[in-house]
């Protein structure tokens, strides 16, 4: 009896003793099948990306959709960030282009200006041209005709030509329903600026000087006050050229582009080969075209075309660059 039960005793020890080792064993055997496991996803991950770059492929494979989802998603979030970045790019180049344009016409201007002064103060006469329309050549203003209350032909319809014509101040381009000539200037009772000028020369010059101080100050309401002024005054000057240009910026920068086509073409109709000529042309048609007025700007730019095919490069361009944006024919 007392064998039996040390029997059973060590028995039960040994039990005891095996249990700790059994479980270690089990733990190590779950972790190994663990291991393998993983081992075995990689390689199938593996093997489904080499799949993919494959040139043949069946893409149609139901395995395959998944992942192909994903990648597609991918990709077009890409491409969608990748042409909201083309976009905002191209706004800043066209913004640039915008910027340099008018520091090229603000530099003719200046240089115009400059060279004009420098003929007066060497003792040269500024009022000799030669029928070119260079900078610091200043013709006088061709012969004008017309009434007050008269509509006066800037662009004849038939043949696209801005035309000559005395004009008011305060002229606004329409299209005449009653003749079809297209952008004419209405003009108002005593509004012609056919007077001559009555201030000696060194006054003239500095109510310009004045009036250009203002602009570049783009105190705007006070430099159109002051080129008015200017024009009512010495509408023959070799400055009123630029002038009447300088008038049509300041109602354009503000969006006032009925009375900035109102400017630029008084400029070019009293002086058609003046040293402002061709910018005043470009700006006549570039406020048309914001006016709605298609025919009438295209009518302009061809002109300008004409008329000016030596003008400058950057005159050129933006010429072309407007004439493409309205399609003209």
């Amino acid at each position: 009896m007392h064998r039996s039960s040390f029997r059973a005793f060590a028995l039960a020890l040994g039990l005891i003793a095996a249990a700790p080792a059994a479980a270690q064993d089990l733990t190590d055997a779950d972790a190994a099948a663990l291991g393998q496991r993983l081992d075995t996803a990689e390689m199938q991950v593996a093997q489904l990306a080499n799949t993919l770059a494959l040139p043949n492929v069946d893409r149609a494979d139901p395995a395959l959709i998944p992942v192909q989802q994903t990648y597609a998603a991918e990709l077009e979030v890409r491409v969608t960030q990748l042409e909201a970045r083309l976009q905002q790019l191209t706004g800043q180049v066209e913004q640039l282009q915008h910027s340099i344009n008018q520091s090229r016409d603000r530099l003719d201007r200046a240089l115009n200006d400059i060279e004009f002064r420098l003929v007066e103060l060497e003792g040269g006469d500024p009022y000799a041209t030669s029928g070119a329309v260079t900078g610091g050549e200043y013709p006088q203003p061709a012969e004008t005709g017309g009434a007050g209350g008269q509509p006066i032909n800037v662009i004849d319809g038939q043949s696209g030509a801005v035309t000559g014509g005395q004009t008011g101040l305060d002229g606004n381009v329409r299209v005449d329903p009653s003749t079809g000539v297209l952008g004419t200037l209405e003009l108002s009772p005593g509004a012609g600026i056919g007077q001559t000028a009555a201030l000696p020369s060194d006054a003239a010059l500095a109510a310009y000087n004045d009036a250009f101080s203002l602009l570049q100050r783009a105190d705007y309401d006070n430099a159109e006050i002051a080129l008015t002024n200017f024009l009512a005054q010495y509408p023959s000057h070799p400055l009123a050229s630029n002038a009447h240009y300088w008038l049509g910026e300041t109602y354009y920068v503000r969006g006032r582009f009925e009375e900035a086509a109102g400017a630029y073409a008084r400029g070019y109709s009293a002086f058609p080969q003046g040293a402002s000529a061709v910018d005043s042309l470009l700006k006549l048609g570039m406020s048309l075209a914001q006016l709605g007025q298609r025919t009438d700007a295209c009518l302009t730019f061809n002109q300008l075309d004409r008329e000016f095919p030596n003008a400058a490069l950057a005159i050129q361009r933006r010429a072309e660059q407007e004439r493409l944006r309205l399609a003209c024919p």
